[in-house]
């Protein structure tokens, strides 16, 4: 299929722009959205539209129906088309100049694919349609990432095992997927550090507005930080239950981990808690398998400037010499792992109820046992 060729701005005034943030993830990009979704954001004193709960990482997943051009008549190739119209119509509706998508699970999408997508339902609609990405040094983005899949139920390994299995994968091999979308979106795809100091602004939501737009002005309510880091005790508790609760469904094991993550930063936050590192002879090796893909993003994304080889250098000079414990048992007493295990059977007890009242369900389960 031809791909056109998105529309540039029309007049001298504020052209009607489309902003498609694509993560990646672990980039602040939760703390964007939950600004996005409560119209925190101010820009030339008008919030941007949205238009989402909290992301549009549905429409990534459906987007994958749509674009194979297989089985039409399929529930998930209607239920896009139902999304995708859907969002075309509230773009339609609204007067605002300034439209937002956010998915940082884009970042794992064809770009082509997304073009299309842009081109069938949106691009008509904008003078102006602007993809962009923040990238985090490789270091912090392994452990970063490490963290996040423990944190939902995907990662039961140490951080060796998971640092081999992104090395197999690529995954965190930057410069020839960004390669990919530029060749698709040209000058209208932005590549921006995910480092705080880079920020123009001083912020993320300062950040992408002020990339993205012409001398944009920028008002932003006081917003809570998401997703925030757990410490090494708290992960390993995570994990801990995870792996009790390990018969459960992928989907059910990352809503999980959200949950318990929301649910530990209610809690006062601990003198003794161990901030997640990587030793040393891991980031070594980490160092040397991303060194020349954050040379390349330097050379081709930030002017030449050592952004991402500085930061993989601090990675390694601030790792802690010797591996983290990996598992709750090698940091908590046997009383205390009782107790983690006494919480995930009744956790589990609990999650076998679909119908009765709690009291008679439970005396039920009680009948049963005897």
């Amino acid at each position: 299929m031809q791909l056109s060729v998105l529309h540039e701005a029309t007049s001298k005034s504020q052209p009607r722009t489309l902003i498609i943030h694509i993560g990646h993830h672990k980039t602040g990009s939760t703390s964007v959205q939950h600004a996005l979704a409560l119209e925190q954001v101010k820009i030339n004193g008008i919030a941007p539209f949205y238009g989402a709960a909290l992301t549009h990482n549905h429409l990534v997943r459906h987007g994958k129906e749509i674009v194979k051009e297989t089985n039409k008549a399929s529930v998930g190739h209607q239920y896009f088309l139902e999304l995708a119209n859907g969002m075309r119509q509230n773009f339609a509706n609204t007067d605002n100049r300034i439209c937002v998508i956010s998915a940082e699970d884009f970042e794992h999408f064809s770009p082509s694919h997304l073009r299309k997508l842009v081109n069938t339902y949106f691009a008509t609609m904008f003078d102006v349609v602007k993809v962009i990405c923040y990238v985090r040094p490789h270091l912090q983005r392994t452990v970063s990432s490490f963290t996040e899949t423990t944190k939902i139920g995907a990662c039961t390994d140490d951080m060796e095992t998971y640092f081999q299995q992104c090395t197999e994968s690529g995954i965190f091999l930057f410069a020839p997927d960004l390669a990919k979308w530029r060749k698709v979106f040209g000058d209208n795809f932005i590549v921006r550090p995910s480092i705080r100091s880079e920020m123009q602004g001083g912020s993320l939501i300062n950040d992408l507005f002020m990339s993205t737009l012409d001398a944009p002005q920028i008002a932003v309510a006081e917003v809570d930080n998401q997703n925030e880091s757990l410490s090494l005790e708290d992960l390993l508790r995570v994990k801990f239950l995870h792996k009790q609760l390990r018969k459960r469904t992928r989907g059910f094991h990352h809503a999980y981990g959200w949950t318990l993550m929301r649910l530990t930063e209610k809690l006062p936050k601990s003198r003794t808690a161990t901030k997640i590192q990587m030793h040393r002879s891991l980031a070594e090796r980490v160092h040397a398998f991303y060194l020349e893909d954050a040379r390349e993003l330097d050379a081709t994304y930030f002017g030449g400037s050592p952004l991402m080889q500085t930061a993989l250098q601090e990675g390694l000079d601030n790792a802690c010499e010797t591996a983290q414990p990996s598992t709750a048992q090698q940091v908590f007493t046997k009383s205390e792992i009782r107790s983690l295990r006494l919480a995930a059977l009744m956790i589990n007890e609990l999650l076998m109820n679909e119908e009765q009242r709690w009291p008679e369900f439970l005396h039920q389960r009680r009948l049963d046992a005897m």
